[in-house]
């Protein structure tokens, strides 16, 4: 396990369990601790003893993400025989989370606004599937800094837009928050598996008559909707999710780029390469150049 402080109440480790290795990771925390973390590869289990009473193991597999926070707790990371593992932790303190938001504290999730307040004492743990923009990043903190750029400085950069993408994501499906009136929790419910079928169909999505159809919602309600949960609308959503796809095919794989344009569902690829820089600020031959 590699460990790196990157400011104070702010520390980043990556572990990495090799597929001919039994090894396993022993850890304890002995003071208030938020951790996000993310499964970038095989299948993990997390054998762990809070204040003395013993969890069920927290079996996780690759593309999970979550936040956790602890109090007192020790336990042991372990992975499936004969595969090799990945997991990236970002550990933060509640005053250090809570000096960064500020102002801005209703952009935290209930549970953690009540956190950095003072106003929850008992752990919790709140698991689910990572976004393509959170996979893109944990992946890019994980693989380390480009040549040439401060290390440092690269992956705190990197560490707080994997903090506040996760914390969004949390607090898109944050059941308690107060919305809209003009959108039900049933009709909040259909925007969010809206969402999900969007991320997994990105190169081919229906129509925005099909999707309201399909949730019998007008189309404003729709539009609204996407507004309201992700913020921004269904189009933007599509096209971001896209970007994050593409951008994550690059880092992952060897696939050139008019092979991820078409991967991701663009025919033309110099309209592919003109959203790519649009939305990061560098063309695709020059990402992979600098990153891959």
């Amino acid at each position: 396990m590699h460990q790196l402080d990157l400011r104070n109440g702010l520390s980043l480790s990556s572990i990495n369990l090799k597929a001919d290795s039994d090894a396993e990771i022993s850890y304890r925390i002995e003071k208030p601790i938020i951790g996000f973390g993310c499964i970038l590869s095989g299948n993990v289990e997390n054998d762990k003893d809070i204040v003395g009473n013993r969890l069920n193991p927290l079996k996780s597999r690759a593309g999970i993400g979550g936040i956790s926070f602890f109090t007192d707790a020790e336990g042991v990371i372990r992975k499936a025989a004969g595969h090799a593992a990945r997991v990236l932790h970002i550990l933060i303190t509640p005053d250090t989370l809570a000096s960064m938001y500020e102002s801005d504290m209703d952009d935290l999730p209930v549970q953690l606004q009540q956190l950095c307040e003072g106003r929850l004492s008992g752990e919790f743990r709140l698991l689910g599937k990572m976004s393509p923009a959170v996979k893109s990043v944990a992946h890019q903190v994980a693989n380390g800094a480009p040549q040439g750029v401060n290390r440092r400085l690269y992956l705190e950069g990197r560490t707080l837009e994997l903090i506040a993408l996760q914390v969004a994501l949390l607090k898109a499906g944050d059941q308690s928050n107060s919305y809209d009136q003009s959108l039900s929790p049933m009709e909040r419910d259909k925007i969010i598996h809206i969402g999900e079928q969007l991320l997994q169909h990105q190169d081919s999505p229906p129509s925005l008559q099909t999707l309201a159809k399909q949730a019998n919602l007008s189309i404003n309600k729709l539009e609204r909707g996407f507004r309201k949960v992700y913020g921004m609308p269904v189009f933007a959503f599509i096209r971001e999710s896209k970007m994050q796809k593409a951008r994550l095919l690059f880092l992952e794989t060897s696939m050139n780029v008019s092979e991820v344009a078409w991967e991701v569902g663009y025919v033309n690829v110099s309209h592919f390469g003109a959203a790519f820089k649009k939305r990061f600020g560098i063309l695709p031959k020059q990402f992979i150049k600098k990153y891959c």
